[in-house]
């Protein structure tokens, strides 16, 4: 395989519309929309220039199938395409935990992985994304590079375990630390202060993780050892035992961190 320039896409969910309309800007052909529901089908293949077909009918030819599925869906999915086109065709999902092997009966498995959170109706600036590609034919993975390369300047070779461990990393810096964006906002409401006071030390804290190694910039009463304040910040969530917990388990991670270094 020398290029990809024709995609059968699977799912009609945020990935499909996000990263469709990318791939369809930066000139691949979308021949297909495969959905379980052929209304929502019909309805992104008409904002790509494409047909709606559902896992029932027969697939056309395409460079590549692309699932973007949820997770849970990528196995029984890729067995009902299996029946629809030839098991050789290249296929690859977008998920970031889930092994390419999940694409069995397909024997050229792929993935094709944005690393990126997307919802439909959202502008995102794939020039600015990390996407990861893997397959084990140099010439299939050569293609999923050029074709990453076509609607993003950062492109990276990942095999299944090593996507798996960056996507747990993401998990941390992405949906850990919202999480208590989220505590810290509610502790705000009840107590009638501001959220926005705390605006700019969020952007600040992102800014100094970029730039430097996390480690070398943690602050805090944990990282200073200062026990006094850390219990008199556990008994201000006297009421919210869970998170009481939590603050305490990080904490102490945060010291046993700055014992080691």
């Amino acid at each position: 395989m020398h290029s990809i320039n024709a995609v059968n896409l699977v799912g009609s969910g945020n990935v499909a519309w996000v990263l469709g309309a990318a791939l369809k800007e930066s000139g691949i052909l979308i021949n297909a929309v495969i959905a379980r529901n052929k209304d929502k089908a019909e309805a992104l293949a008409r904002l790509l220039d494409s047909q709606a077909l559902t896992f029932e009918d027969k697939l056309p030819e395409a460079d590549l199938i692309l699932l973007t599925v949820s997770d849970d869906s990528i196995q029984q999915v890729s067995e009902r395409l299996a029946k629809q086109t030839s098991i050789e065709s290249l296929i690859a999902h977008t998920s970031g935990s889930k092994p390419t092997t999940l694409l069995s009966p397909f024997n050229r498995q792929a993935s094709f992985y944005p690393l990126q959170t997307m919802t439909k109706g959202n502008t995102v600036d794939f020039n600015k994304v990390h996407f990861c590609v893997y397959t084990k034919e140099e010439s299939h993975l050569n293609a999923l590079k050029a074709l990453a390369g076509r609607i993003s300047k950062h492109v990276h070779v990942l095999d299944d375990q090593q996507r798996a461990f960056l996507h747990l990393s993401a998990v941390m810096v992405n949906n850990f630390s919202n999480l208590f964006f989220t505590e810290a906002y509610k502790l705000s409401s009840i107590h009638n202060i501001d959220f926005e006071l705390l605006r700019p030390l969020i952007l600040k804290t992102a800014q100094k993780a970029i730039e430097n190694n996390p480690s070398s910039v943690q602050t805090g009463p944990a990282a200073r050892q200062d026990t006094d304040t850390i219990q008199q910040h556990l008994n201000l969530l006297q009421e919210d035992p869970k998170l009481k917990e939590l603050y305490q388990l990080i904490s102490e991670r945060i010291i046993k961190n700055a014992d080691t270094e």
